[in-house]
């Protein structure tokens, strides 16, 4: 009888899971480890403003109005003396709140949509579909413009007709132009995940699904959407970043944030006539931290999607 030594190196090895693989790929993504760290720090440094700023956001100066960045005020001040510093900080939670929001409610209509034109196909994909290029050949900025105007108008109130009586209803500025950024956000969504799940759809383990009884609706929330992770990480990173630098379209416009509330495409519009001037510091902060954050995003989502990509030659 013939011993068998087993050799411990190599029986003590374990086979790199999909998610660990996934996870070496993105840390050694410079760029994209940069982008999270910035992205990270911008985060903390804007939602976590109460408990470091050193001044009041709504506390104004006259005498200090206009002044440039100093020991005192590091940002400068505003033309109401506001510290500038704290009003960035302040916007920002704004801006990133408006972007974050946007992209998960852009993400999950997209995802769902195009998930249910795939699988189902027939009529259902094509009504879908022809809803998502209706949506594609509408001019969004000019839409947006007149949702922009429309809220402007009725000054941030919501009212329903209860017979005799009116209901209103006061909402944050910012609510709409999340619902209203997103309904143009979710139709590439859509089709990158209808695409997706046209090709796995045939694939062996949803054959193996359908064959032990499985719903649709299990099949693809359980098997089918996990598997198309990776192509809605990476445009639900790329949403947030278009979502940011829209609604500082429409702020820069004058039909986005309005005043009391602020962002950073409202305080660059707010200093757009200060070109040329020395005051002209109040369009370069907040225009810093739109490039920051766009450019950490993006860098977040090259990252995943080489991460993701089976052909990857970083392990």
């Amino acid at each position: 009888m013939t011993a068998v030594i087993e050799d411990p190196i190599v029986t003590s090895a374990k086979p790199r899971s999909q998610w660990l693989l996934f996870r070496r790929r993105f840390v050694r993504h410079i760029a994209a480890m940069i982008g999270l760290g910035t992205l990270t720090l911008l985060v903390v440094v804007c939602f976590a403003a109460d408990l470091w700023v050193f001044y009041d956001p709504k506390l104004t100066s006259i005498l200090e109005a206009g002044e440039g960045p100093s020991m005192a005020h590091w940002f400068g001040t505003d033309d109401n003396g506001r510290d500038y510093l704290t009003r960035i900080a302040y916007a920002g939670q704004l801006s990133l709140r408006i972007g974050f929001a946007v992209a998960f409610i852009s993400t999950f209509v997209g995802a769902s949509l195009g998930s249910i034109a795939g699988w189902f196909g027939g009529w259902v994909d094509e009504l879908i579909t022809r809803v998502v290029d209706l949506f594609l050949i509408v001019p969004a900025i000019v839409f947006l413009a007149v949702i922009g105007r429309k809220i402007s108008e009725a000054e941030a109130f919501l009212w329903w007709d209860l017979g005799d009586e009116f209901l209103f209803y006061t909402i944050d500025r910012d609510t709409p132009i999340i619902f209203a950024l997103a309904m143009f956000g979710w139709m590439q969504v859509a089709r990158v995940t209808r695409a997706q799940v046209l090709s796995l759809k045939e694939k062996e383990f949803v054959e193996a699904a359908r064959a032990a009884g499985a719903s649709s609706t299990r099949i693809i929330v359980r098997h089918i959407l996990p598997n198309c992770v990776g192509v809605l990480m990476v445009n639900l990173t790329l949403s947030i970043a278009g979502a940011i630098v829209a609604e500082s379209t429409l702020s820069f416009l004058g039909l986005g944030v309005q005043e009391p509330q602020t962002s950073w495409g409202k305080m660059i519009a707010d200093a757009k006539g200060f070109i040329g001037t020395e005051k002209v510091f109040m369009l370069y902060f907040p225009g810093l931290m739109l490039l920051l954050v766009v450019l950490s995003v993006n860098f977040i989502g090259d990252g995943l999607r080489d991460a993701f990509d089976p052909r990857s030659k970083q392990e």
